[in-house]
């Protein structure tokens, strides 16, 4: 009984780490220029860290190896780059 209960806690644990994963293919190409910050951090979450400098500002996710960048000008999505994504 121990065992089963130990299990079924175990993948129900996995299940829900996995849902966490936001830096997908799905998700990155949701992406577009011009795209507000708030609806770039409701699909990624929070950035990792973001620096500004002059009127740009970079933040930077990442999960495991993928990484994400994204340039933003008055808020609005400039540039951005995805790698090992998936």
């Amino acid at each position: 009984m121990f065992k089963k209960v130990t299990l079924t806690l175990c993948i129900a644990t996995l299940t829900v780490l996995a849902g966490c994963n936001k830096l997908t293919e799905d998700n990155y190409s949701k992406l577009k220029m011009g795209m507000e910050r708030k609806e770039v951090e409701r699909i990624f979450g929070s950035p990792k860290e973001c620096q500004s400098a002059f009127k740009a500002t970079n933040c930077s996710w990442q999960e495991g190896d993928a990484t994400l960048q994204v340039q933003f000008v008055e808020s609005k999505v400039l540039s951005y780059f995805g790698n090992k994504i998936k």
